[in-house]
């Protein structure tokens, strides 16, 4: 009996240690695990940091190769102009007299002839992209929203939406085109100064002074032609042939520089008007650029009134220039749209004209020729619109608003430095 009982205590006793054993087992199994882990973890962890900083690193290292070719594709664009420009000297130079010894009663102008329409196209698409880059109103500029809003709301009756760059930038774009044809405009028909023995003074007043003894000698030959018998046909051709070579010499030499590389007075002055209008609505934050983006200007004021006061009236008949008047219903034929959303035009219309349409013949069904299609940003039409007015179509009987005489858009959207 006590034997058995020895027994089973041995037993037992057996049994308790087997189970103590097994917890410590899983106990030391657990911690392991536990060590196991927290090394796999550490582990991720580093590697995910690893991979944190080499992704930064290919992100920083993109974003300055993108820097850099950024950088050469604009001087890159830059180097083309300047090659465009000089080879178009050359061209002018060489095919000057050709154009002059054609047949006197012919104004069609040759393919090499600068003035030619395809050479214009090509020549107002360049004008577009430098315009496009000086209003430029992101990257590194701080922009005035309630100028922006005020000016959207007075002159184009637009509504600003908050953080909108392209609007404002195409109301911009609009306004120095505008400034440079009406303030040349006016130079030109403010009449006659006082002659004034002062070599400045003449300079200023020049190609004024060029465009008034062209009007008094047409208007003498025309006397000449109607007042005498004659039996040429030359004479009668022989105002409008004069006019264009007129026009075209302007074209090529009106407000350029001096002889001494010295800026034309007044479009010295309209620069200065134009960058302080600019400052109005946004400041380039870094200096240099600055000075890069204004430096810009003086050549865009420059070939603005080259094309559209005279190169543009060198074709025969000549060419007009015509803003698109809001709410205008958008025609594809004409206009290139900037926003438009789907190719349905019949549910969009003009909300603002930021490059004016430039074309021959424009109220002629047959004729028309589109040298330059209007640039435009779209907005959706209303609804109660249709139900309340006739959306206006751009050729409807109606003379465009400012579109009067080619190159002579309407006043009020030009700036007004007295703000």
């Amino acid at each position: 009996m006590n034997h058995l009982k020895t027994r089973r205590i041995i037993m037992i006793r057996n049994q308790r240690n087997q189970r103590n054993q097994r917890n410590q087992r899983n106990q030391r199994n657990q911690k392991n695990n536990e060590i196991a882990w927290s090394n796999i973890v550490n582990q991720l962890s580093n590697e995910k940091l690893k991979l944190e900083r080499q992704l930064e690193n290919t992100v920083n290292a993109w974003n300055e190769r993108y820097d850099q070719l950024d950088e050469q594709l604009k001087n890159k664009r830059k180097d083309y102009i300047e090659l465009y420009k000089k080879n178009e000297e050359l061209r002018n130079e060489a095919s000057q007299y050709q154009s002059a010894l054609g047949d006197a009663r012919n104004y069609r102008l040759g393919d090499n002839d600068a003035n030619n329409p395809t050479q214009l196209t090509i020549e107002i698409g360049i004008i577009q992209d430098k315009i496009n880059e000086f209003c430029k109103i992101k990257g590194g500029v701080d922009i005035n929203e309630q100028n922006l809003a005020r000016l959207l709301s007075e002159q184009f009756n637009c509504k600003y939406s908050e953080g909108d760059k392209v609007l404002p930038k195409a109301a911009l774009q609009r306004i120095i085109v505008e400034t440079i044809i009406t303030r040349t405009n006016e130079y030109l028909t403010k009449g006659l100064q006082p002659e004034i023995n002062d070599n400045r003074i003449l300079n200023k007043y020049l190609e004024l002074d060029v465009m008034t003894s062209t009007q008094n000698y047409l208007s003498k030959i025309n006397t000449l032609i109607n007042s005498r018998t004659g039996t040429d046909e030359v004479s009668f051709a022989a105002p409008k042939k004069i006019q264009q070579l007129v026009y075209a010499v302007l074209g090529d030499r009106g407000f350029g520089l001096s002889s001494d590389k010295r800026e034309h007075e007044f479009v010295q002055g309209l620069n200065d008007e134009i960058i302080k209008y600019m400052s109005q609505f946004r400041t380039i934050k870094k200096a240099d650029k600055r000075k890069e983006n204004e430096d810009m200007l003086a050549d865009i004021i420059r070939n603005v009134i080259k094309m559209f006061v005279f190169r543009i009236k060198v074709l025969e008949p000549p060419a007009e220039l015509i803003w698109i008047e809001k709410d205008t219903k958008v025609d594809a034929t004409l206009m290139e749209v900037g926003n438009l959303e789907d190719d349905n035009y019949d549910d969009w219309v003009v909300n603002l004209c930021s490059f004016p349409l430039i074309c021959v013949e424009p109220n002629s069904e047959t004729n028309r020729k589109v040298l330059v299609h209007a640039k435009i940003l779209a907005a959706r039409a209303e609804q109660k619109s249709f139900s309340t007015k006739m959306i206006k179509n751009f050729f409807h009987g109606k003379q465009q608003p400012g579109a009067d005489e080619a190159g002579k858009p309407t006043k009020k959207n030009s700036m007004d430095t007295s703000n």
